[in-house]
């Protein structure tokens, strides 16, 4: 009887931790937005890797959060890459570069309970910079 009960938490408790595993995701042709349900005793990051459209190569780029130019820890030496911690919440997003179109996430819902990876690909300007 008490292995039947051992057996039952056993999948009960495997059940739990492979559901904290989920994933949702929102793409469209600039912009890659994956949520993943994180391990509860982690705060929640929100990682932001930029990249060129063309190349699809990593990006310098400034990250704007409701406003406020942010400072970001740099994950490794890699170029574009950028870890927040926000809190839960609505967040509008911006992410710019020099000669890039700039690309902004409206109402980015962060939760308690999701870490979110954003890939954006900025595009090249229209604008001219500089003339002759």
């Amino acid at each position: 009887m008490r292995t039947k009960y051992f057996l039952l938490l056993f999948v009960l408790l495997h059940l739990v931790y492979t559901s904290c595993g989920t994933t949702r995701s929102i793409s469209s042709s600039n912009v890659k937005v994956h949520y993943l349900k994180k391990e509860f005793w982690k705060l929640p990051d929100v990682i932001i890797e930029v990249y060129d459209f063309n190349t699809k190569k990593s990006w310098p780029a400034f990250i704007e959060v409701n406003g406020l130019i942010q400072d970001w820890d740099r994950e490794g030496d890699e170029m574009g890459k950028f870890k927040l911690q926000l809190r839960p919440g609505k967040h509008n997003l911006v992410i710019a570069s020099i000669g890039m179109e700039t690309l902004t996430l409206k109402k980015l819902n962060v939760t308690e309970s999701d870490s979110i990876i954003i890939k954006a690909y900025l595009e090249d300007s229209k604008e001219i910079l500089y003339d002759h």
